[in-house]
């Protein structure tokens, strides 16, 4: 014979106490109308594990809900705040690559402006020679195996991000000021016939992985704006 006293208790069943707690919604008085039911209750204090009034549990969930709604709100505060600032500074984009009239506007301008809007140390543009063969800027440049390196990332990926860029790569996009460059995105232009390089002071502002959705749609707008550009120049020589 089983010496052994049957438990009584059991695990509730998970639909019972959604039906539970749906009818305690549904009837909100419930307690009122059967005060008698409070004695019974065990409800512990989220923190220290003891027996507390239903009151005093009920203000401390309120409270915990209070918090996390506040803190909610706050985030939605602050993305809308980065939204206004990033719509913002792609009004200043646009505005800037519209009066680009010639290609050495586009590509003094175009730094300039990323660099003040995006408060980055350094922004480079990088155009293979193919492209433009009539064209004679520091920007335009002859195939080399540094850009063919780069080039060959972007086959795989829209854009990169790095904060180990190689040092050669790091001059080559920069110049004399690469070594405050401590971490990069790179985005492929002209169909991964040029690039668009940001430099960041701050190592984790361009870790590996992070999104370069929002870059490569600036690089685009390079593009089309300095196919716009070249299409004018073009025609008036």
């Amino acid at each position: 014979m089983n010496s052994t006293t049957p438990d009584t208790r059991r695990q509730p069943d998970l639909v019972n106490e959604r039906e539970v707690a749906a009818f305690l919604c549904r009837y909100p008085d419930f307690f009122e109308r059967h005060p008698e039911i409070l004695t019974e209750l065990s409800i512990p204090h989220p923190d220290s594990g003891q027996a507390v009034s239903l009151l005093e549990r009920q203000l401390t969930a309120l409270r915990a809900q209070l918090s996390a709604e506040r803190q909610h709100r706050t985030q939605l505060m602050a993305r809308a705040e980065q939204n206004e600032r990033l719509q913002e500074r792609l009004k200043n984009l646009f505005l800037v690559l519209s009066e680009a009239a010639c290609p050495d506007e586009l590509l003094s301008q175009v730094p300039t402006i990323l660099v003040e809007e995006f408060s980055l140390v350094c922004v480079s543009l990088r155009i293979l020679k193919t492209q433009v063969l009539d064209l004679d800027f520091a920007e335009i440049v002859l195939p080399n195996d540094v850009m063919a390196v780069i080039l060959g990332r972007l086959e795989t990926d829209g854009g990169f991000c790095d904060d180990r860029l190689p040092s050669e790569a790091k001059d080559f996009l920069f110049g004399k000021q690469a070594s405050v460059v401590r971490s990069v995105a790179i985005v492929g232009i002209l169909n991964q016939g040029g690039v668009l390089a940001l430099g960041a002071r701050e190592a984790d502002r361009y870790r590996p992985g992070t999104d370069t959705v929002f870059l490569e749609f600036v690089g685009s707008l390079v593009s089309a704006t300095w196919r716009r550009v070249m299409s004018s120049f073009q025609g008036v020589k």
